[in-house]
């Protein structure tokens, strides 16, 4: 991480408070890490100010998936770029989510 946020400013964005604080504990050695904490699948990051959007692990979360791309487009710069990495339900796994739907996912 400290090597890809060596200049400028690397967001860490998540819904979960606890998420957050797991990332701060581990880069520590990263001074220009912002976390910042959502309530939904609008970020309180400014329009066209990153270079690269990386959803990691949450795909499967949002319900509103066309809303989470509206808002990757407007905090990206012209040239900037994304990728989602994401669970596969194909594939047997050690831990992860369960497949249920968004909203199954959170009614628990």
């Amino acid at each position: 991480m400290t090597r890809v946020a060596a200049k400028g400013k690397a967001y860490a964005v998540d819904l979960q408070r606890g998420m957050l604080e797991i990332l701060r504990g581990k880069a520590t050695d990263v001074e220009n890490l912002q976390s910042v904490e959502v309530g939904g699948e609008v970020m309180t990051v400014g329009r066209n100010s990153c270079d690269f959007a990386f959803f990691a692990n949450v795909w499967h979360e949002f319900e509103q998936r066309n809303k989470v791309i509206e808002e990757a487009m407007r905090i990206l710069k012209y040239t900037g770029r994304s990728a989602i990495l994401d669970w596969r339900p194909d594939v047997e796994r050690i831990f992860g989510p369960s497949f249920a739907s968004p909203r199954e996912h959170f009614a628990g």
